[in-house]
C-alpha cells in the first residue's frame, strides 16, 4: 500500500529505473498505474528522473498521453500515479496480424498526433519504440505513448559497439535498435529522432522484413548510418511518401516536428492495396451444445477484406460498411469532405465507434434532404441510441428510404436495424424486411445480402410471434462461403435472438477484430447473454461481459449497457459472488430507468434484491423492493413480474408475513415467462409456501442450468437448502452443474 491509498497489484511493465504496477485507488475504487522506484542503490537518481517524468507529463495536454494523478514517496520508494492504460505494445504480434498499408496510415494519425502534442510542449520523448506505444483493445485508434522518465538509459559505448564504432563516453536515452542515425552516431535525441523512431514503429507493422538488408543486426544498424531505406517495391503510396520522410537518414529531410508530420497524414486518402492480409482471428467459445437442432451461420472461410476505395460515393459507402473497414470509411469522409456524402460517412464512422450522439448531430440536419442520411439514422442510431437521440433521427416512421436508396444498401441497413433491435421493434422490422426483399428481386450479384436479410426476416418473425423457436431455427438459411465481415456479424447478432451454437458465438466475437465499437459491444453483450443463460458458471461468460462493460463505459447506448450489466450480475450470482453482483444490477437499473424501460428496470431490481439477501444485506433488500409496487408488477412482462413477486415474497418472509398471495401472483404470470430463471424462482416461491418438493420440482423440470438462483435464495432463506437437497435426491443424480465445482 503506497501513501495509505494505492494498493499494488501485478507488475505490468518495467523500465531502466523502475517498475509499473496495476493498482487500485482505495479512495475512488478505480484502477490506476503506479510507477515505483524502490529505495536502494541509485534510487535517488531514479527518483529524480521519476519526478522529472511527472513534471514532463503535466506540461503535455494530449489524449495520447496518460494523465498524472498523484505522486509521492514513502518507506517503499518514490512513486508516480497515472491513468491506467489498457493495451499492449504496438506490434503485429499484439494485433494478431500484420496491418494493411491503409491501416498503418490510420495508426500513424494517432501516433503522430501524440508526438505532435509532446513536441508542442517543448519535450523530446527520446525512446519511441513499440514497447512505449500502447494500443488498446478493439481499435487501431487507441494509441497511448508512455515512458517519459523510466526509458532505457544506454551507455554510449554500448551504442557504439552495436554499430561497430570505437567506444564513446557518456550515456544517451533510448534503445539502439530504435535509434535514429544521428543518435547512433553520438548525437542527442531531438524531435527529428522521435520521428525516425515513429517511422521504424510504423514500418514494423507491415511485417515486410528488415528495413535494411544485412547479415546481422550490426550490419543493419550500420546501413542506417549511411543510406536511406529502399521502399519503392515494398510500400504503396501514399504511405511510402510518409515513411520515406520519417526514415530519411538526414534529419533535415524529415518533418520539422510531430505537428508537421501529423498535418501531412491527416489529409491523406487511403491508397489502393493489392495484398490481402491473414484472416481475422475467430475465438473459441465454451458454450455447451444444446439438445435442440441448431444451424451455424458462421462462414467456413475467413471473411475477405476491402482492398480499394470505390470511386462512386454510394458504392464506397456500401463497400466500407460491408467490410466494416473504419480506416477506409475515414478515408471516404476525407475524400468527400465538403459535400453531404462526406458528412454521412463521418456520421457512420462515429456511430460505429459508439459515439451515437455525435453521429446524430451530423446526420439529423442532413436527413431532410438525403434519404441515405435518414436511412443511416433510423437503422444505425435509433435501435441502440438514447431516447432523445432516437426522437431526433427517427421522426419518419414510414421508412420511405427503403424504396428510394440503392437496394443493396437499403437491405444492409434493414438487416442491421433488425440485428440491433429488440422485440419492441418486431412488427416494424418484419415490414421492413419484406419491403427490402422485394426490392432485391432481380438484382444481380446480391446473394450475400439476400442471405443476411433472410436471417433478419426470420428473427423479426420470431420476435413478432409468427414463428416459434423450433420453426425459426429451421428457417435460418444455411451458412455462406467467404462472407464479408458485415454479413458474418449481422447474421450472428440477429440469430442470437433465437439460439446459436459454438461457431455462432465465435462469429459474434469476430466483431472485436473490426474496431467497430458499437457492433463489438452489441456482440459481446449478446454473447454474454447466451453464456449467462447456457453456461453461467464458466469463466468465459465473465470475460465476455467484462469486455462489454469496458466498451460501453464511455458510450451512449443505455439499452446495451443494461444488457451487459444485467447479464454480468447474473453470471456473478452463478459464481456465488452475490455482493459483487449487486452494483452491476444497480447499474443495469440506472441505465434502464434513464430510458424509461420499466420492465428492464423492474427485472434488474428484483434480482438485485435477491442478490442483496444472498449477500446478507437485508436492509438494502427491503429498500430495493420498495420500487416493486403492485401497480408496477401488474403491468410488467412475464419474467420481470415473476422475479418481482418472488423478490417481494422473500423480503416479506423476513417480517414473518404470509407470502401465499405474493407467490400466487408470481404463478399467475408464469405462462408468459418460460425461461429457466423464472421457473427456478417460482419453484423456490412455491416451496416456501407449502414445502411440497414434487410441486416445486414440476416448476423447475428441465431448467437445471438456473439452479444457481436456488443457491442464492438459500443463502438468505435456509429452508430452500432443503429443496436443493430434496431435488438432488429425488432425481438420483449428482448435483446439477451450477452446484458442482468446475
Amino acid at each position: 500500500m503506497l501513501g495509505g491509498r494505492y494498493e499494488l497489484g501485478t507488475a505490468i511493465g518495467s523500465g531502466g529505473f523502475g517498475t509499473v504496477f496495476r493498482a487500485r485507488d482505495r479512495r475512488t475504487g478505480g484502477d490506476v498505474a503506479v510507477k515505483l522506484v524502490l529505495r536502494g542503490l541509485g534510487a535517488d537518481a531514479a527518483a529524480e528522473r521519476l519526478r522529472r517524468e511527472g513534471d514532463v507529463l503535466r506540461t503535455v495536454a494530449s489524449r495520447r498521453i496518460a494523465r498524472v494523478l498523484d505522486h509521492g514517496a514513502d518507506e517503499s520508494g518514490a512513486w508516480l500515479v497515472t491513468d491506467l492504460v489498457e493495451g499492449g505494445a504496438l506490434t503485429p504480434t499484439t494485433l494478431g496480424r500484420a496491418l494493411l498499408p491503409h491501416e498503418v496510415l490510420h495508426v500513424a494519425r494517432a501516433l503522430l498526433e501524440g508526438i505532435a502534442d509532446v513536441h508542442r510542449s517543448g519535450v523530446v520523448h527520446g525512446d519511441i519504440k513499440p514497447a512505449n506505444v500502447l494500443v488498446g483493445p478493439g481499435s487501431l485508434d487507441a494509441i497511448t505513448i508512455v515512458d517519459f522518465g523510466l526509458a532505457r538509459l544506454a551507455a554510449r559505448s554500448d551504442v557504439a559497439s552495436a554499430v561497430g564504432d570505437p567506444p564513446r563516453a557518456g550515456t544517451v536515452l533510448g534503445t539502439a535498435r530504435w535509434m535514429a542515425p544521428e543518435v547512433l552516431a553520438g548525437g542527442d535525441p531531438s524531435p527529428a529522432s522521435d520521428l525516425y523512431g515513429a517511422g521504424l514503429v510504423l514500418f514494423e507493422l507491415l511485417d515486410a522484413g528488415s528495413l535494411f538488408l544485412g547479415e546481422d543486426a550490426r550490419s543493419e544498424l550500420r546501413a542506417r548510418l549511411v543510406g536511406d531505406p529502399g521502399l519503392d517495391d515494398r510500400v504503396p503510396e501514399p504511405l511510402r511518401d510518409v515513411l520515406e520522410r520519417l526514415l530519411a537518414r538526414d534529419p533535415a529531410r524529415r518533418f520539422r516536428d510531430g505537428a508537421e508530420a501529423h498535418a501531412m497524414v491527416t489529409d491523406l486518402d487511403t491508397a489502393p492495396v493489392s495484398v490481402v492480409p491473414p484472416s481475422l482471428s475467430l475465438r473459441t467459445s465454451s458454450l455447451p451444445p444444446s439438445g435442440a437442432r441448431r444451424r451455424s451461420i458462421a462462414p467456413s472461410q475467413p471473411p475477405p477484406r476491402l482492398t480499394t476505395l470505390p470511386p462512386d460515393g454510394v458504392g464506397a459507402l456500401k463497400g466500407t460498411l460491408q467490410h466494416l473497414d473504419l480506416p477506409m470509411l475515414d478515408a471516404l469522409a476525407r475524400r468527400e469532405r465538403g459535400n453531404p456524402l462526406g458528412r454521412i460517412a463521418r456520421g457512420v464512422a462515429l456511430a460505429l465507434r459508439l459515439e451515437l450522439d455525435a453521429a446524430a448531430l451530423i446526420l439529423e440536419p442532413l436527413a431532410a434532404g438525403s434519404d441515405v442520411a435518414r436511412a443511416i439514422g433510423v437503422s444505425l442510431l435509433a435501435p441502440r441510441a438514447r431516447r432523445a437521440t432516437r426522437a431526433r433521427v427517427d421522426a419518419d416512421r414510414e421508412d420511405r428510404w427503403i424504396d428510394t436508396i440503392d437496394p443493396e444498401l437499403a437491405a444492409m441497413l434493414v438487416a442491421l436495424a433488425t440485428a440491433l433491435g429488440t422485440a419492441d421493434d418486431a412488427v416494424r422490422d418484419v415490414s421492413r424486411c419484406l419491403r427490402a426483399r422485394a426490392r432485391l428481386e432481380g438484382v444481380v450479384g446480391a446473394d450475400e445480402i439476400r442471405g443476411t436479410l433472410a436471417v433478419a426476416h426470420t428473427v423479426a418473425r420470431f420476435r413478432k410471434g409468427e414463428l416459434d423457436r423450433a420453426a425459426a431455427l429451421l428457417a435460418l438459411p444455411a451458412p455462406g462461403e467467404e462472407l464479408a465481415a458485415f454479413h458474418v456479424i449481422v447474421r450472428a447478432l440477429a440469430a442470437a435472438a433465437v439460439a446459436v451454437d459454438e461457431a455462432d458465438v465465435d462469429a459474434l466475437l469476430l466483431a472485436g477484430d473490426t474496431g467497430t465499437t458499437l457492433l463489438d459491444a452489441a456482440a459481446a453483450a449478446a454473447a454474454g447473454g447466451l453464456f449467462a443463460s447456457s453456461a453461467p458458471a464458466g469463466a468465459r461468460a465473465l470475460q465476455v461481459l467484462e469486455r462489454a462493460g469496458t466498451l460501453l463505459a464511455h458510450g451512449d447506448a443505455p439499452s446495451l449497457e443494461h444488457a451487459a450489466e444485467h447479464h454480468r450480475a447474473t453470471v456473478l450470482v452463478a459464481h456465488g459472488r452475490h455482493a459483487e453482483a449487486v452494483p452491476h444490477f444497480r447499474a443495469a437499473r440506472e441505465a434502464a430507468h434513464a430510458e424509461r424501460a420499466t420492465d428492464l428496470d423492474t427485472h434488474s431490481a428484483a434480482l438485485e434484491a435477491i442478490a442483496e439477501l444472498a449477500a446478507g444485506d437485508r436492509v438494502a433488500a427491503r429498500e430495493t423492493v420498495l420500487v416493486l409496487t403492485d401497480a408496477r408488477l401488474a403491468v410488467a412482462a412475464g419474467p420481470a413480474a415473476v422475479a418481482g413477486w418472488v423478490a417481494r415474497a422473500l423480503v416479506a418472509r423476513l417480517e414473518g408475513e404470509d407470502v401465499s398471495l405474493l407467490v400466487r401472483a408470481a404463478e399467475g404470470r408464469s405462462a408468459d415467462a418460460p425461461i429457466p430463471e423464472a421457473a427456478v424462482l417460482l419453484a423456490a416461491g412455491r416451496f416456501l409456501v407449502d414445502g411440497d418438493v414434487a410441486r416445486a420440482a414440476s416448476r423447475i423440470e428441465g431448467h437445471d442450468g438456473a439452479f444457481f438462483w436456488l443457491e442464492a435464495i438459500a443463502a438468505g432463506e435456509p429452508r430452500v437448502g432443503a429443496l436443493i437437497a430434496a431435488l438432488t435426491r429425488s432425481r438420483r443424480t449428482d448435483a446439477p452443474p451450477a452446484l458442482a465445482s468446475e
